[in-house]
């Protein structure tokens, strides 16, 4: 029996290899065109044209996401062909990391979760190099300091005050997986049962608050330095809610709902196998994976419980860990037990993935046409770019948009968006918000006090431009070519 589940499982880590090398060479070779460009479009306008984030650049991402497209385009160059590569070499590197942290409770236990959570992460175009893959960087060095300060009897400074920078990292890329990190070091310390004292749970409290609040100082001085930092509070404090709210009115329980779908079979399966491993540091590490899975509900819900695929990244990430260990032969047990673990932790396991991977993408939020959309998308991004090639540089372009195929295209061209606005999200969503109402006014008085030459308009997700938008065009402007959804204006 023990040798038929070797070859199954070498069969299997050899198949799903070179799938995950197809995936990722297919991933060099397509050109991004999901979110990824628009926080690269939006860092592009920054270092390039010195644009000033929040104050100068209406944008929600906050400070570290700025940063992180700053040293990729200051270092590889601003373009698409630079950051896909940065986003494939990022997570082979990533995919290293997770075979190295795992690999130790067992032999193929990393190279099963780093080759699955390939396959998810590779399989929609729209999710490389989101904010929600980033996060998890930080958070795999977080389980690997864990390990390290948490499970130790000693006061650790150095890792402790690690530990906080990546807190703090967390915070200012996404603040709801800050939630993570008390569920990892009061986790750690329940279930493991490592005693503790009051002076030394003081000085650990101390050197993790220390450490957190250095890159938040850092991003803090940066912002201050822009006269970028009241802008970012005002956005905060105003928009943020608003698009809270929004989301909230566009959430339909997704993720609450479907607890019972993937999160049920998770749990089912890290337990199941807590049961009947006979290795104690195997066992409580595995119950420590469903803690985190409970956070990581939390956090999808906090999000905005919308069945936005990247989202769920780190319920996918945590789910494949759990499901890559029932790949595992189970040693000292009875035979007969032996079999059954044996038999039931891999049927567990593809129970798991159907309900975690298959019925999301198969859900009529995630069609079965994603390619013919991103053929789409990447046409009209070709049809503006040929379009604005025969136009002069010094002409100036305002997008009004909620499109990849825009901010795609203004990237490869090089231009800057005329106005602060690079997108028109903010103009339709509670239209009775007083802030967001005196953005529609600023927006429209800056267009009529320096027209823009060319408008080019991609909002038919929300039908049609908002009537201030519309009286600027028939005024000003007459359409002079369109390709599906995408129409330029020139001015007259």
């Amino acid at each position: 029996m023990a040798q038929f589940y070797k070859a199954v499982t070498n069969c299997a880590f050899g198949v799903g290899l070179l799938a995950f090398v197809l995936l990722w060479i297919r991933e060099l070779r397509i050109p991004l065109c999901g979110d990824a460009i628009f926080m690269h479009y939006a860092a592009f306008l920054v270092g390039e044209y010195g644009f000033v984030p929040y104050a100068e650049l209406f944008e929600l991402n906050f400070p570290i996401t700025y940063v992180i497209h700053l040293l990729v385009g200051n270092i590889f160059g601003f373009g698409e062909p630079a950051l896909r590569i940065v986003s494939a070499g990022t997570f082979l590197v990533f995919s290293i990391f997770v075979i190295k942290q795992f690999n130790r409770y067992a032999p193929k236990v990393g190279y099963f979760t780093a080759l699955v959570f390939g396959f998810v992460y590779m399989s929609h175009f729209n999710n490389y190099f989101q904010r929600d893959f980033l996060v998890l960087i930080p958070l795999m060095i977080a389980l690997k300091l864990s390990d390290q300060v948490i499970l130790g009897r000693k006061c650790k400074g150095p890792q402790l005050i690690a530990l906080g920078v990546l807190m703090g990292v967390i915070t200012m890329i996404k603040p709801h997986y800050f939630l993570f990190f008390p569920a990892i070091i009061l986790g750690n310390q329940i279930i493991f049962k490592k005693p503790i004292t009051l002076e030394l749970g003081f000085k650990a409290f101390l050197f993790l608050i220390i450490g957190m609040f250095l890159p938040l100082a850092i991003v803090t001085f940066w912002m201050y330095q822009l006269n970028a930092l009241m802008s970012f509070f005002e956005i905060v404090q105003f928009y943020l809610p608003s698009y809270a709210r929004y989301r909230a009115e566009l959430g339909d329980g997704f993720i609450i709902n479907r607890i019972h779908l993937y999160g049920g079979a998770y749990l089912l399966v890290v337990n199941f196998i807590a049961i009947f491993d006979d290795r104690v540091d195997v066992r409580r590490r595995l119950q420590f994976l469903s803690l985190l899975t409970i956070v990581g509900w939390l956090i999808g819900w906090l999000q905005g419980d919308v069945p936005y695929y990247f989202l769920l990244y780190h319920l996918m990430f945590l789910s494949v860990i759990g499901m890559s260990f029932s790949i595992r032969p189970f040693g000292q047990m009875s035979k007969s037990l032996r079999f059954y673990a044996n038999l039931l932790m891999p049927v567990l396991g593809l129970i798991c993935w159907y309900k975690l991977y298959f019925v999301l993408s198969m859900s009529p939020h995630f069609p079965a046409t994603e390619n013919k959309y991103r053929g789409l998308v990447l046409k009209k991004s070709k049809f503006i770019q040929e379009y604005f090639e025969s136009q002069p540089q010094q002409t100036s372009v305002q997008s009004y948009q909620w499109s990849f195929a825009i901010n795609a295209a203004l990237l490869e061209l090089e231009r800057p968006n005329h106005t602060k606005y690079v997108t028109a999200l903010q103009f339709h969503h509670r239209k009775t918000d007083v802030y967001l109402k005196g953005l529609e006014q600023d927006f429209i008085t800056e267009i009529r006090q320096d027209l823009p030459d060319f408008f080019v308009i991609d909002v038919k997700l929300f039908g049609e431009p908002i009537e201030s938008v519309l009286q600027v065009l028939d005024e000003f402007y007459e359409l002079d070519a369109s390709f599906y959804d995408v129409e330029i204006f020139k001015k007259i």
